[in-house]
């Protein structure tokens, strides 16, 4: 589902943000298919938006 999802966005020139990202793991198969931008608990602990 993750692949269909990004294939599509890619046809459609959007730009896909994954969310909820907790395990190298996940990041690995993230950046297999192609997803650049990613956020959750496995990158960076929340934190206010000035900060990062």
């Amino acid at each position: 589902m993750v692949a269909t999802i990004l294939m599509m966005a890619e046809r459609l020139d959007l730009t896909c943000l994954a969310e909820g990202v907790e395990t190298l793991g996940e990041q690995s198969s993230l950046a297999q298919l192609r997803c650049r931008c990613a956020q959750g608990f496995g990158i960076a602990k929340p934190m206010p938006f000035r900060q990062k």
